[in-house]
């Protein structure tokens, strides 16, 4: 009797917090989503640096499937799982992975917080309304030297204004390729017409040096400190252009010794290792990113009185 007793108070217990915290419980925070979304395609979405990140599962490569639209029950497709799943309003960046083929149609439908992308060389075609409605999408970087195939409605109601164009960036060795690609509009483009009389006078370009340039992009380890016994560090890559890297994943090993870190929305990270004596040795490698096995390595000394000398 006293058992049952002692059972109905716990949960009556338990049923008065529920009551009174209800919107606490709501917003315990989910570390990330991930899933399928195309054909040897996967997705995943780290709720504490906002970037959603695909990536060909498995050798080769892969592409999106076809999507729908939230609210729209006329549709066969169904809407993107990070559509449907309610945050498209927390996706501030998105990175592919190499092998990347195809941008499904209504992949990014109204991600309104989306800012800036960087379409890889591998991407070959992007569907109708990809992008369409992501207002503050107002930077652009084609990094293919051949433009990819467009669907209707690809980019419009993206971000820009006449008074401030959106920024796209594209090789110049193909200049003539994306210039025929913006000025055929056809709801594409967001009024790309009208807006930028003049879309080309001072439309950024990569040169073929530039883009090989890019390819050589390494992470580096910097800001080391010996502290309590412990060797405290920073990662960021090094890079001649402002290219995002937020959400990209590091390999830092120490002595041997290795932990997988991942870049915050600047572009940084940092870890630490238990001191070991005499020299230490760092390399960093990428695991994610535009260039996945990049790489770098550095060697220090551990003095006697705790602080940390170049090699």
């Amino acid at each position: 009797m006293r058992q049952a007793k002692r059972i109905a108070a716990a949960v009556l217990a338990a049923a008065l917090m529920i009551a009174l915290f209800p919107a606490t419980l709501a917003a315990l925070p989910t570390a990330y989503d991930a899933g399928p979304c195309g054909t040897n395609v996967s997705y995943y979405f780290d709720f504490n640096t906002s970037v959603l990140t695909f990536h060909v599962i498995g050798s080769g490569s892969g592409g999106m499937w076809e999507f729908g639209v939230v609210g729209d029950s006329s549709s066969e497709r169904l809407p993107a799982p990070w559509l449907s799943r309610g945050y498209a309003d927390k996706i501030k960046a998105v990175a592919f992975e190499d092998g990347i083929n195809y941008i499904g149609s209504n992949a990014f439908f109204n991600c309104a917080s989306l800012a800036r992308i960087t379409i890889p060389a591998d991407v070959k075609s992007i569907g109708t309304s990809a992008f369409y409605g992501c207002g503050a999408l107002a930077d652009l970087s084609f990094m293919g030297t051949v433009p990819p195939v467009l669907g209707d409605a690809a980019f419009t109601k993206i971000g820009g204004s006449l008074s401030s164009p959106p920024t796209i960036r594209y090789p110049v060795s193909a200049a003539g390729d994306y210039e025929e690609l913006l000025t055929s509009g056809k709801g594409k483009w967001h009024d790309m017409e009208e807006y930028m009389p003049a879309p080309f006078e001072d439309m950024p370009s990569f040169t073929p040096d530039q883009l090989e340039e890019m390819k050589q992009d390494i992470p580096i380890v910097y800001g080391v400190e010996y502290a309590a016994g412990a060797v405290s560090y920073m990662v960021t890559v090094q890079t001649a252009y402002s290219r995002a890297y937020a959400g990209a994943k590091v390999r830092v090993m120490y002595n041997g010794t290795a932990e997988v870190i991942t870049l915050s929305a600047s572009g940084k990270g940092s870890g630490s290792f238990p001191a070991q004596p005499g020299e230490a040795h760092f390399s960093a490698e990428m695991l994610s990113g535009p260039y996945p096995g990049a790489q770098s390595n550095k060697t220090l000394k551990i003095l006697g009185n705790g602080k940390i000398a170049e090699r």
